[in-house]
């Protein structure tokens, strides 16, 4: 199995493809959830504990940001703009997939107590995920390329 891409403009291609399958996921899971909520009552009554509950998200979200945070440094660090790229899919991939988890934990608090609160923090972490969009500019300044990499990403 390949490691990486054959070249930086299609590892660029292939992250795009994974951001916007893994959103596919947070509407196909999310919608199913909803609508299988819609036809059930409140599994548990737990207004006291909700606010407690409603921490686990939340945390999820900013603890994708912190861990790959730390990645993308490492990211960073890396000497080819090949390696760089390997390590940048690597941290946007789990930032993804924990904003992904929190997104779907709040639709499963959600469908366990029908507090709008979870809905809501739902579509928080959706927000959040759809502002992470890969583009060229965010990539420039996480993994501090220059014009000529820059370039090589956008070759065809």
């Amino acid at each position: 199995m390949r490691e990486e891409a054959a070249t930086p403009a299609a590892s660029w291609r292939i992250l795009k493809i994974l951001y916007w399958a893994i959103l596919g996921s947070h509407l196909m899971a999310g919608a199913s959830i909803v609508f299988v909520a819609a036809s059930m009552p409140p599994m548990l009554d737990v207004q006291t504990i909700a606010y407690a509950l409603l921490l686990v998200p939340l945390g999820v979200i900013a603890a994708s940001f912190a861990v790959s945070g730390a990645l993308l440094g490492k990211a960073k660090a890396q000497p080819s703009l090949t390696s760089k790229l390997g390590a940048y899919r690597g941290a946007l991939i789990l930032r993804w997939a924990m904003l992904e988890g929190a997104f779907l934990t709040s639709l499963m608090f959600y469908l366990i107590t029908k507090q709008q609160l979870f809905f809501a923090t739902a579509g928080l972490a959706l927000v959040v995920y759809l502002s992470q969009t890969p583009s060229l500019e965010n990539a420039s300044g996480d993994l501090g390329l220059d014009t000529d990499e820059r370039s090589q990403l956008t070759a065809n």
